[in-house]
């Protein structure tokens, strides 16, 4: 009689559990976009300086943890990164619930919870999307990096923050009990997942083939395309991300009301998009359906700018959060590709700096430019740089990226 295979062995099975583990992790990420500003702003009474500190702190862990996160990734297995960061993040909310129990939590004490709890996200997303890579066929990669996003960006997006901000209302306690019981659960679930391979700088594996040098991973065209557009998409997502509320209530007239749904919009469309990835790789193939999804975010930014009500501002939305997250399951895929395996949590990293920087720099910017021309002026600055930077991309982005060869075949 032949013994089945334990659980969590086989690819297709390893992924669903996988994405498990991220559903239940961004779930809890996502309650903390609504408790941490919550809890400062209601119990601890922060003042609105110390509320918007808070919220600032959500983008510095990745610029901090994203590079020495990725070379760390690249040295152990998956499975080690993964539940290492779920460990952390279990352990450091079973102690914040201790204290909001006590009635002796402090602002500054919840500030540095979120930023290594940031941190410890920064690391998990990374070594996910790593994971995936190592147990993968390459023409697998876009469909299981589109089914990831949908999950991420409901939970993330939507389920958490809406869970987050109920239980607030009804219990804070029960709220920061669920954080630490959701990472534990998603630790489970890592634990349940079998067959993590080795990469060739784990210890115990060796190789006569020396690794190549980051520079030289740089300097492959489509990688260099590839950064060159995320950081045009981070500066103008954070163009528009910091005067949006501000864009809804006062241009649009729409009041407060509107703006959860118009959040919702994007998670919506992003679920959606996530879901069509390889109906779209088949179609179109790897280089046109990134040019192409690409060119489509930044119309649709520049659609939401000049919308005059909310129906068209809700159909920009999910435009956009289709467009973003089915060309970041393109993107992601076609990297990993590239990247050789010993690398590829690094060069991850990178681009995560990139984003954590660009996002940031453009919040700033954006602001100026409202002040002075308008709050529909960062939405058409915005798109502005994304069209230049396809434009760019689409005259010198190479062909033939769909016959890339598999070095890692399916076990």
């Amino acid at each position: 009689m032949r013994t089945p295979p334990p659980l969590g062995t086989s690819p297709t099975l390893k992924l669903r559990m996988l994405v498990a583990a991220a559903v239940l992790s961004n779930v809890a990420d996502g309650m903390l976009l609504a408790l941490g500003p919550l809890l400062v702003a209601g119990p601890l009474e922060g003042s609105p300086v110390e509320v918007a500190s808070v919220v600032a702190i959500s983008w510095l862990p990745p610029a901090v943890a994203s590079l020495p996160g990725g070379r760390w990734i690249d040295r152990v297995t998956s499975r080690t990164a993964l539940a290492v960061m779920q460990m952390l993040r279990a352990a450091l909310f079973g102690i914040v619930l201790l204290l909001v129990n006590s009635g002796t939590p402090t602002i500054a004490l919840i500030a540095l919870v979120l930023f290594l709890a940031g941190a410890a996200e920064s690391v998990f997303d990374n070594a996910l999307q790593v994971a995936i890579a190592r147990h993968l066929r390459a023409e697998r990669l876009a469909r299981a990096y589109g089914q990831l996003g949908s999950a991420e960006v409901l939970a993330n997006r939507f389920v958490g923050p809406t869970i987050g901000s109920l239980l607030f209302a009804t219990s804070i306690d029960l709220a920061f009990a669920l954080l630490p019981a959701l990472y534990a659960a998603s630790l489970g679930v890592v634990f349940l997942t079998r067959g993590f391979g080795r990469n060739r700088l784990t210890p115990g594996n060796k190789t006569t083939h020396p690794a190549p040098r980051t520079r030289e991973t740089l300097r492959i065209p489509a990688i260099r395309h590839l950064l060159g557009l995320r950081a045009a998409l981070s500066v103008s997502v954070g163009l528009t991300s910091g005067i949006l509320v501000l864009f809804v209530t006062d241009r649009l007239a729409l009041g407060s009301e509107a703006f959860g749904p118009l959040i919702a919009s994007n998670a919506i469309g992003g679920a959606i998009g996530g879901l069509v990835v390889e109906r779209v790789r088949k179609r179109w193939g790897t280089r046109t359906a990134l040019l192409t999804l690409y060119g489509v975010i930044a119309m649709a930014q520049l659609a939401f700018g000049l919308s005059r009500g909310f129906s068209g501002s809700f159909i920009a939305g999910l435009v956009f959060g289709f467009a973003v997250v089915s060309y970041g399951s393109f993107a992601v895929a076609l990297r990993q590709r590239l990247v050789s395996e010993e690398q590829r949590g690094f060069i991850g990293g990178i681009f995560r700096l990139v984003t954590s920087l660009g996002v940031p720099l453009g919040a700033v910017v954006g602001g100026a430019v409202a002040n002075f021309h308008g709050l529909r002026a960062p939405f058409v600055l915005g798109a502005g740089i994304q069209l230049i930077a396809v434009a760019v991309s689409a005259r010198t982005f190479p062909h033939g990226t769909e016959a890339l060869s598999d070095p890692h075949p399916t076990k």
